[in-house]
């Protein structure tokens, strides 16, 4: 179990710093051997990430529709144009 304080501290210290919510995430995973849904969820849990996480959130579940819908698997790639 990681040291959920230490965590928080860090990502704390990236928001001060200017780093975006994909970077912090990032940066947990790598210094702390988090998998990305722990990151993801410490990030969503910290206080100062709370917008940028929602906003995070959503972009991730709107591109997932986008890339499962049938109007965007019918698109032709670009080895084919």
């Amino acid at each position: 179990m990681h040291d959920e304080k230490t965590i928080a501290i860090r990502l704390g210290e990236l928001k001060g710093a200017g780093s975006t919510a994909i970077g912090a995430i990032r940066a947990i995973r790598e210094e702390f051997g988090l998998s990305l849904n722990q990151a993801k969820g410490a990030l969503s849990d910290h206080p100062d990430w709370g917008v940028e996480s929602k906003i995070f959130s959503e972009i991730a579940e709107i591109a997932e529709q986008v890339l499962e819908s049938e109007e965007f698997n019918t698109l032709p790639d670009k080895k084919s144009r």
